[in-house]
């Protein structure tokens, strides 16, 4: 089973075309679309969008894309700007953790306080 030259399908035998150059180069095309397409219109496979060459040559164009940023990423480092940043955030965050600490305590003993002026009643 040979493939087709143009569109790189598998050309099942008793079908397709061959077309033998004078310089003898041999061309097997599976239908007259393709035959037309490069013979004719001398169109190149890998820009067509049917074909195999193109499917190919889009995802290896993908890949690259893919691995360049990649890449591009792993490149970045973490400057000491960065660095002090997140210790300063860090130092807020337990600053306000600590302050919403006391305020609860606070709030407690507030409520403490009432509930027990509350509870007291004047003796007779």
């Amino acid at each position: 089973m040979a493939r087709c030259t143009f569109c790189g399908m598998l050309i099942e035998k008793g079908t397709g075309l061959m077309y033998v150059k004078t310089d003898a180069t041999i061309f097997h095309f599976c239908s007259r679309k393709c035959e037309k397409n490069l013979l004719k219109l001398q169109r190149k496979p890998r820009e067509t969008t049917w074909t195999v060459d193109y499917k190919k040559a889009k995802k290896e164009a993908e890949a690259a894309k893919h691995d360049a940023k990649e890449k591009r990423d792993a490149k970045k480092l973490k400057h000491d700007a960065d660095e002090k940043t997140e210790k300063k955030t860090e130092a807020i965050k337990t600053q306000k953790n600590d302050s919403k600490k006391t305020a609860e305590k606070t709030e407690k003993k507030k409520t403490e306080k009432s509930a027990e002026k509350n509870n007291k009643t004047p003796k007779k």
